[in-house]
Order: structure tokens, then C-alpha cells, then sequence
């Protein structure tokens, strides 16, 4: 098979995740206007139980299949085998999964309250299912998942704008993302005979996938109990509208951790393939995504703190402006998420090293529901904010631990230098704007424009590599389109 660019690919995907930001900059100020902090509380508790229940249906098949599969895609017999055994895994993980949650819902517990919405919420579950990403992640058709991905937030709007009117309507506001969802992803299941037909199987050799299937679920069960046990704590232990405050700050942290993960993801398939076949290749790719990580993730959190107001404000309202401090406080946890990130996909995952970032996470997850008992009845979100910060620092020290065994972390010091240096450009012109415009929306694009212009025109300045090469590659490009029109 023909190897696709990284970068095509990177630039696909961060399309996709640039338009999963525009679509709810536009959908959910709508929605937490009209349903209010209560109801969007209720929602996201309920999101957060479905998130634990998809775990267990997933099984981290996606992760493994990825990896596994990158390495075997050019032979089609051995890949049509791989998927038809990941594909039945999924099936039965999923049936469980059902039973499991019909259990859950006949208990006597605080779920009762929640029947209803968990019900609608999880049959996101079965179409996540049939919907087989990892097929799509194997063979990097990064294109199909970018335009799967906009068609879903354009139904979803459309969806929104015509049926979500009043404050009682947050149950059609759960079910539309379920409507959409499925919709796109029954097309998606259809569409991936195009490298292979799925078919359920007797003979599954689970003696050879279960061992790192376990240790990859148990590493995304351990990092979404840091991630959401916050949110289910503060519904238990506080009220819906605190939920509803929380999740406003969460919204906006998990968009731009999305972003920046995206350009992680479209390398694990080629660091997977490369880990194993070109040690050399795989050292040179890990060395650009640091490098390109750095550059980005420094600036990223400047901008939340400069503008946390601002996007609480733009996004949801003057009833939630007090969800700007806990942003603020995310906006940290959100460097070691990112790095973390590149630690766990980029270096233990592509080396068969999973059981170091389970261990990693585990630690997080104890200390981030430990923390959140003393943490949330004290400062509330901004609580449950400050024990993620302590869960992503955690993840990222551990992992580091070990990643450094595989790789040894050289030529960044010069990158991280460039990047802090270009960031007070930033500060600077922020100071400025504020002084001179007072409009919000105003305010926060010319905040963006210009932060992103100065820090950019800087580090040309400095010369950040990645910086200069990406100019270097758009130039070339714009060249040869001018050349082809000569002709």
C-alpha cells in the first residue's frame, strides 16, 4: 500500500477537529442558553456514566486494532482475518455492555433520576460499534473520517436549531448527537467493505488479542475515571447547576485538547508500523511531533488564561461566567495532557509498552478520586479542576519514566526556548487590544488574530524549525500551482 503523507494527513485532521470547534462555538452557547446550567448539568452526569459503559463495549479494540492491523495492512488475508475477530470481540463486549447498564438502571441509586437520559445516551453505544473507526485508522483514510465527522455536527445542528426550544427539551437535545451519530455510522459500516467485508466469526483467538485488548481498556478506563469521575462526584456530592459550570470549562479544554491530539493520532499508525520495521524513521517522526507539539501547546494555554473570560462569556453566557476560574485551572492540566498523550500513542503504545501507561493512569485515577472527595465539597468545579491538573501531571511524570528508556528526548531544549520567548508577543498584544476595545466578540478574534500573527512572526524571528519548514512546504506548494497555471 501506497504510504500517505503525515502531513496531508495531519492537515485532514485537523480540519475535522477545527469544525468539531466551529459547530459547537455555534450549537452549544445556543443550547445552554435555551436549556439553562441545570439541564445541560444533567446531561453531561449522564454523558459521563455513558462515557464508562462505551469503555467497556470498546475494550480498547480501537487502540489495538489500530496498532495491530498498521503493521499487517498490505497483507489483505491476514488484515480481513484481524478485523473479523476484532469486529466479533466488539459485538459480544457490546451485549455485555447492555447487560451491565440494565443492572445499573433497576438499582435503587441516584441513577434512577437519570434512566431516561443514560437510556437515550447509550445507544450511541451500539452505533459506535458498528461504526469501525479503527478500519478507517488502519489504512489512514483520515478524508472519509473528516467528512463522516462534519456531516455528523451538520446534522446535529440542524437538528438542534429545529427541535430544541425550551428548557424542557434537553431529552431531544441528548437524542439528537445519538440521531446523528448513527445515521453516519451505519453508512460507515457499509462503506468499509470497501477494505474489507466484516463478518461475525466462531474462531476467535482470544488467547492472542485479550492480554493487551485488557491493559489498553484498563489504561482508557483508568484515564476516563480521572477524566470523569469529576464530573460524576460534583453531581453527587454537589448539584446540577455546579455540573453545569464544570462542564462549560470542560467543553472548551476538551476542544482544544482534541486539536492538539490530532496531530498525535494520524502518527500512531505509521509510529506503529515504523516501531517495528525503521527505528531510524521512527526517531525522526517522534523528534517533528515533539517539536510541533511544543510549538503549539505553549501558546495554547497563554491563550486560554488571557481569554478564559472572553470564551465563557462568547460560549454560554453570563450565568456561567463563574466557570472562568476552574478554565483557567484546566488550561494547565491541559500541557501534561498533551504531552502525556504523545508519551502514552507516540512512544509506549508503538513499542508494545502498554502496561506502563496503565500504570501511569492508575495512579492518576486513584489520586485524582481521592483528591476529588476533599477537593469538591471545599472549592466545588474549581476543585474538581485542580485534581485533573495533579491526575495529567501524575500520567505525565510516570510515563516519562519509561518513554525516556525508549527515547532518548534531545534537540527540544531550542524549541521550548523560541516558544516561551514568542509567547510574551502574546501577553503584549493581548494588553493592547484590552486597552483599546472593549467588545467582547471584538476583543477575543482580535485577541486571536493578533496573538497568533505576533507569536508566529517571532519565532520566524528566532527561526522555530517547524515553523520555518511548514512556510517552506505552503511556499513550495503556492509555486507550483502558479507553475501549472504558466503552463
Amino acid at each position: 500500500m501506497k504510504e500517505k503523507s503525515i502531513k496531508i494527513n495531519a492537515i485532514i485532521n485537523a480540519i475535522k477537529v477545527a469544525m468539531s470547534i466551529i459547530f459547537p462555538i455555534i450549537t452549544f452557547p445556543y443550547a445552554s442558553r435555551v436549556l439553562g446550567a441545570d439541564n445541560i448539568g444533567k446531561v453531561q452526569f449522564a454523558s459521563s456514566i455513558i462515557v464508562y459503559l462505551s469503555l467497556i463495549a470498546a475494550l480498547g479494540i480501537d487502540t489495538y486494532a489500530t496498532r495491530e492491523g498498521s503493521i499487517i495492512r498490505n497483507d489483505k488475508q491476514k488484515l480481513q482475518k484481524l478485523a473479523n475477530q476484532i469486529f466479533t470481540i466488539n459485538i459480544i463486549t457490546t451485549a455485555i455492555t447492555y447487560l451491565i447498564m440494565a443492572v445499573l438502571l433497576i438499582l435503587p441509586t441516584k441513577l434512577v433520576d437519570y434512566r431516561l437520559l443514560i437510556i437515550i445516551q447509550s445507544m450511541g453505544i451500539l452505533f459506535t460499534t458498528v461504526g469501525v473507526d479503527w478500519i478507517y485508522n488502519i489504512h489512514e483514510d483520515y478524508a472519509y473520517i473528516t467528512k463522516k465527522s462534519i456531516l455528523t455536527q451538520i446534522i446535529s445542528m440542524v437538528l438542534l436549531f429545529l427541535f430544541v426550544k425550551k428548557s424542557e427539551d434537553y431529552y431531544i437535545y441528548a437524542l439528537i448527537s445519538v440521531i446523528a451519530t448513527g445515521s453516519v455510522n451505519i453508512v460507515n459500516f457499509i462503506h468499509a467493505r470497501k477494505y474489507c467485508k466484516l463478518r461475525l466469526v466462531k474462531n476467535v483467538e482470544w488467547h492472542k488479542h485479550f492480554k493487551s485488548m485488557i491493559v489498553m481498556f484498563s489504561n482508557a478506563l483508568a484515564v476516563n475515571i480521572y477524566v470523569n469521575s469529576d464530573v460524576i462526584l460534583l453531581g453527587m456530592m454537589s448539584n446540577d447547576f455546579t455540573v453545569g459550570l464544570y462542564a462549560v470549562s470542560v467543553k472548551v479544554y476538551s476542544i482544544i485538547k482534541k486539536m492538539l491530539n490530532a496531530v498525535t493520532s494520524v502518527t500512531l499508525p505509521r509510529m506503529s508500523l515504523y516501531a517495528n520495521e525503521d527505528k531510524e524513521k521512527y526517531e525522526y517522526l517522534l523528534e517533528k511531533l515533539l517539536k510541533t507539539i511544543l510549538t503549539l501547546i505553549i501558546p495554547a494555554i497563554l491563550g486560554i488564561i488571557i481569554l478564559s473570560k472572553q470564551i465563557v462569556l462568547l460560549i454560554a453566557g453570563r450565568e456561567y461566567i463563574e466557570a472562568t476560574t476552574s478554565l483557567v485551572i484546566l488550561s494547565i492540566a491541559l500541557g501534561f495532557a498533551t504531552i502525556g498523550n504523545i508519551f502514552i500513542n507516540g512512544i509506549l503504545i508503538p513499542n508494545k509498552q502498554e502496561k506502563h501507561a496503565f500504570k501511569a493512569t492508575l495512579i492518576a485515577a486513584i489520586l485524582n478520586i481521592g483528591l476529588n472527595f476533599i477537593a469538591i465539597p471545599l472549592w466545588g468545579q474549581n476543585g474538581a479542576a485542580i485534581t485533573t491538573v495533579i491526575a495529567e501531571l501524575a500520567v505525565c511524570i510516570v510515563c516519562f519514566c519509561y518513554a525516556i528508556k525508549i527515547y532518548k528526548f534531545k534537540n527540544l531544549k531550542r524549541t521550548i526556548i523560541i516558544s516561551l520567548i514568542s509567547c510574551i508577543s502574546i501577553v503584549v498584544v493581548a494588553e493592547l487590544i484590552k486597552l483599546f476595545i472593549t467588545n467582547n466578540i471584538a476583543q477575543t478574534l482580535l485577541i486571536c488574530f493578533g496573538g497568533v500573527a505576533s507569536y508566529g512572526i517571532v519565532s520566524i524571528l528566532l527561526k522555530n524549525e517547524i515553523i520555518l519548514e511548514t512556510l517552506g512546504q505552503i511556499k513550495d506548494k503556492v509555486q507550483k500551482v502558479f507553475s501549472k497555471n504558466k503552463e
